[in-house]
């Protein structure tokens, strides 16, 4: 799938753009998300914090809940989104990173914390992302950056608006050339499994031989192989015997459709709970109650649900198969 152009990310973040996980999934990832930026924080209580691509405002009212006294505002380019999330009650600006640290500079303002779930892999110039949250950091500052997992092969690496993929060691050396340190970078699992934790601070060394020397390594022709197989297991046919449908129509039916069209072809139909459409990517779309017992059903969720509905379908009778980008 071709790489996206700015352009094409203009358009994709316009008034129109919704995120795709549902609300409460949001709020528990927003308290997942605050307890990693406390525990980065080590006990301490920031006055500012800023959150970039702040979306409905979930974690900005977690935030402004735990650090009563600091001043919490996001930054979010999708207009819809923004004026939700101020519907809300957080503070939150329309525009983006560039912009805020433009009047932030003005205005001689940092930050003691920063907060980005899902943006750094969305930045066309990683490193002059960095620096520019580099540039809003107070001297002691926190940026903690959740980003997909580059160094494990996984349904996060489809996304085409994904342009930037970040292993431990890579990001190191971009937060490097930013004016930034890595202090730590682990996977995560439960509600964010497939992605990485990151947390940064602003570089107290020159780029050296000594300061460099903890940098993390990763194994890049590992996470080469891995990404191959994994990719190699998308395009494959699906071993059912059919009839078989589609169990999903959100984001994880889209990459199918993207990137393993014949099996969308093949399926008698998309299934959900509650359609509120008749067809998806020209298939029909049908309720679940409407289709026979013990159909065969492919699974198209998104990682962290697969394990939760297909026990559902199972209980239910019918006979489950697993997404295909999943081992």
């Amino acid at each position: 799938m071709p790489q996206p152009t700015a352009e094409d990310t203009a358009a994709i973040y316009a008034d129109g753009y919704t995120l795709g996980a549902e609300a409460g999934v949001e709020a528990g990832r927003a308290r997942l998300v605050r307890d990693l930026l406390r525990d980065a924080l080590g006990g301490r209580r920031p006055g500012r914090i800023l959150e970039i691509g702040s979306g409905r405002g979930h974690l900005l009212a977690e935030l402004g809940a735990t650090y009563p006294d600091a001043r919490v505002e996001g930054i979010e380019p999708a207009t819809a989104l923004a004026r939700e999330a101020r519907e809300r009650g957080v503070i939150v600006c329309e525009g983006g990173l560039e912009a805020r640290a433009d009047r932030a500079r003005a205005a001689g303002e940092r930050f003691g914390a920063i907060v980005a779930v899902n943006v750094m892999e969305h930045m066309f110039d990683p490193v002059g992302s960095h620096a520019l949250v580099a540039a809003l950091l107070e001297p002691n500052g926190v940026f903690l950056s959740i980003t997909p997992d580059g160094e494990r092969a996984g349904i996060e690496l489809l996304f085409a608006d994904h342009v930037s993929s970040f292993t431990a060691a890579s990001l190191s050396h971009v937060a490097g050339r930013a004016g930034l340190s890595l202090v730590s970078s682990v996977a995560l699992d439960g509600d964010l499994s497939e992605f990485r934790a990151s947390c940064m601070r602003l570089r107290t060394c020159t780029p050296n031989a000594a300061c460099s020397a903890d940098r993390p390594t990763t194994d890049a022709a590992a996470v080469a192989r891995d990404r191959a197989a994994f990719l190699g297991r998308i395009g494959d046919a699906v071993a059912l015997e059919r009839p078989f449908f589609v169990f999903g129509a959100g984001e994880a039916a889209d990459l199918l459709a993207g990137y393993a069209p014949d099996i969308v072809a093949a399926a008698e139909a998309f299934v959900v709970d509650a359609p509120t459409r008749s067809a998806v990517h020209g298939r029909p779309l049908v309720a679940l109650e409407t289709i026979p017992p013990r159909s065969r059903l492919l699974l198209c969720v998104h990682a962290r649900s697969v394990d939760s509905v297909a026990r559902r379908l199972s209980e239910s009778g019918h006979l489950v198969a697993p997404p295909p980008w999943r081992a």
